[in-house]
């Protein structure tokens, strides 16, 4: 090619000038444009590709971070709360020594409120109405000993607003600054609070209430205190839940981002939009208005994750932790495109400048034409000697731009190209330089997105019970399985578990599709299935209930073929339902496999409101169950032959009386072999059972 440039243009300066300075005009410029072309196209690939991979780590930078805001919010609220379960636990403690032991202690007295001592932290005494003082002498004189324990914890938290004890026969007595603002009478035992703990024996949290004094939102923490006799009576603490607010709805995250806490209702009850109405009551916001059902539902029942979901009509990222010390979950929301804006904006300015490189290679097209064509003017006389100097010095660097292009392209990323002309040919080739070392970026990039997908592999594989034998205290059934996905994460999921000691159950399952999306919502379905079996409910009851519920936000229209089945241990029986799912293999005594057909019933996933039918079959010592996805049958070679049913039943049949490790192997090994190293188009996943009969 070197040759080829050189003595072409060679030749036609040596004819005529003329000619000799128009072919190298149009050869100059072919390869201006070529390059120009190419150059354009690059930038605009690896533009793309740099915003894709920017917008795509800035959305993961951005779910750790809110999700690590989520958790340390969570932990310091916990922190706050637990402070005052501790009193709460040291305050019972001590009374219950007070007032299990009388006689170690003499008799003091404590005062009714006095609104001299407004704002001073005071011990006050307080009955129930109709109750005397000379009734309840020995107990006020006995409780009396707890004051000071009680101002001292009421000055040990800035955000406890009153500490307080009440007893069975109506005394009450509490420690606070609010002498000013209380009565002499007061029944404890009418309170929520104290009729709570009453109650339940034990430590309770009331629900968020307007504070009487108008100072904002109080919970009240209550546990009953004991003497010989049984409860004597109720130790509370009430607290200011400002100090949350301080935590949660001072959050911000960028300019969007805001956090909340909800509690076991879903009510929003620490958030900028809770107000209190002129009756004292509270006014919250249920988050089942704006959030999806599957989402309130992980809060509610204490998940921690991180989801993407939309609010009146946008896209926003929600984290959310629970609380240890409450039934709450705590949640911080940002938009998604606050997230992903400085990867649009980078993606623009990409765009920019390779525009505006664009309009620079153009001008310096035009601009060598002219030059050209000036030149062909000057130097008619000596062409030849001129034109082979000119030849020398245009095709030089034009051939070590292409020589180092073929280099780099060979995947050389370390070859640099070191052309010194002073003109845009130098420039082109700093242009591929800063080129290569983006690519290199973005290779290290893919690397670690690889990286990334290859723990996805390792935390799907753990999700999947692999431990076999799995119960070794289980010897009337054997019982082996395999998942190989198609890509670094699959849709397939297999999952057994005991939902009693007398029942076993199986499932197999295939999720639509294939990936992260499939593995998503596997987690999802295989989780629904065991939480439901495991709640007492039957085969044909789970798939209803689990049903419904992925049916619930299935925007992406996915869905999932699965069979379900328990064995009764002590009997054989085995019940089954099958929701569109191939049918299993099943051997009976020493005969060989056939098909357990039974007419399937609906996808899940698919329409709500579905009803499945239960069967039921009798295994014998012996008999063997073999369950599959249709990546067994459907799995292809290089001519797109399917393994098939018939060729899965053969195979089967030929690899009778093994263990169940191995018989699961050599299926797979078959399929293997079959498919002359195609490349698996669909996740291969197997489950054998053995039942052996009566056992232990």
């Amino acid at each position: 090619m070197k040759r080829s440039i050189f003595k072409k243009i060679q030749k036609q300066v040596l004819i005529s000038s003329i000619v000799a300075a128009l072919a190298v005009c149009l050869a100059a410029v072919a390869c201006i444009v070529v390059m120009r072309d190419s150059l354009v196209t690059t930038s605009g690939e690896l533009g793309s590709a740099a915003a894709r991979d920017s917008r795509d780590a800035l959305e993961t930078q951005m779910e750790r971070a809110l999700m690590t805001l989520a958790d340390n919010r969570a932990t310091i609220s916990d922190q706050k709360l637990t402070a005052v379960v501790r009193m709460i636990d040291g305050i019972a403690y001590n009374s219950s020594e007070v007032v299990s032991n009388p006689h170690n202690y003499l008799p003091r007295s404590v005062d009714f409120p006095n609104a001299d001592n407004a704002g001073i932290t005071v011990a006050q005494l307080r009955l129930a109405e109709g109750v005397h003082l000379s009734e309840v002498q020995a107990t006020a004189g006995l409780m009396g000993n707890l004051s000071e324990l009680l101002i001292s914890e009421h000055d040990a938290l800035d955000y406890v607003r009153s500490v307080y004890l009440g007893t069975e026969d109506g005394v009450s007595l509490s420690a606070d600054g609010d002498s000013d603002k209380k009565t002499n009478v007061f029944d404890p035992r009418t309170r929520g609070w104290y009729q709570s703990a009453k109650e339940t024996g034990g430590l309770i949290w009331t629900d968020v209430f307007a504070d009487a004094t108008g100072r904002g939102l109080t919970i009240t923490c209550a546990k009953p205190f004991y003497d010989e006799n049984g409860i004597y009576g109720v130790a509370g603490v009430g607290m200011l839940l400002e100090f949350l607010n301080e935590i949660v709805v001072e959050t911000t995250v960028g300019e969007t981002g805001y956090a909340f806490i909800t509690n076991e209702h879903g009510e929003m009850i620490i958030s900028d939009t809770v107000t209190i109405d002129e009756n004292n009551a509270v006014i919250s916001r249920n988050v089942a208005e704006f959030l999806p059902q599957d989402t309130v539902t992980d809060m509610l029942n204490g998940g921690t994750n991180i989801r993407q979901v939309e609010i009146d009509g946008e896209l926003y990222l929600i984290s959310y932790a629970p609380l240890s010390a409450l039934p709450w979950s705590l949640a911080v929301v940002m938009s998604a495109d606050e997230v992903i804006a400085p990867a649009l904006s980078s993606e623009n300015n990409i765009i920019g400048m390779t525009r505006k490189a664009v309009v620079g290679i153009d001008r310096v097209i035009l601009f060598a034409l002219g030059v050209f064509v000036a030149a062909l003017l000057l130097t008619l006389y000596g062409s030849a000697i001129l034109g082979r100097r000119l030849s020398a010095g245009l095709a030089k660097p034009i051939i070590e731009l292409s020589e180092g292009a073929g280099i780099i392209g060979a995947g050389d990323l370390e070859h640099k190209l070191d052309i010194k002309t002073g003109d845009e040919l130098e420039a082109m080739a700093c242009a591929f330089n800063t080129m290569i070392t983006n690519i290199k970026v973005i290779t290290a990039e893919k690397e670690r997105i690889g990286a990334e997908l290859d723990v996805a592999t390792q935390i799907q594989a753990s999700m999947l019970p692999s431990i076999f034998p799995p119960y070794p205290d289980h010897d009337e059934f054997d019982l082996f399985a395999s998942m190989q996905p198609a890509k670094e994460v699959g849709g397939d999921f297999y999952d057994f578990f005991l939902v009693d000691e007398n029942t076993l159950a199986v499932v197999m399952a295939d999720v639509s599709g294939k990936g992260v999306p499939a593995a998503l919502f596997m987690v999802i379905a295989k989780t629904l299935i065991k939480n439901n079996a495991q709640s007492g409910k039957s085969p044909k009851e789970v798939f209803e209930s689990v049903n419904n519920i992925l049916c619930e936000n299935n925007d992406a229209n996915m869905f999932v073929t699965a069979i379900l089945g328990y064995l009764d241990i002590p009997t054989g029986k085995f019940t089954f339902v099958n929701a569109g799912h191939n049918p299993p293999l099943l051997r009976s005594g020493k005969a060989g496999f056939d098909w357990l057909k039974t007419r399937p019933g609906f996808i899940l996933a698919g329409m709500e409101g579905m009803s499945y039918t239960q069967h039921e079959v009798l295994l014998q010592p012996n008999d063997e169950l073999f369950l599959y996805t249709d990546g067994v049958t459907e799995a292809m070679n290089n001519e797109k032959d399917l393994f098939s049913d018939p060729r899965l039943l053969e195979t089967a049949n030929n690899h009778l009386d093994l263990h169940l490790s191995e018989f699961t192997n050599l299926i797979k090994k078959e399929i293997d072999d079959f498919a002359e190293g195609a490349e698996q188009a669909d996740d291969i996943t197997m489950l054998s059972l053995r039942y052996t009969g009566g056992g232990k």
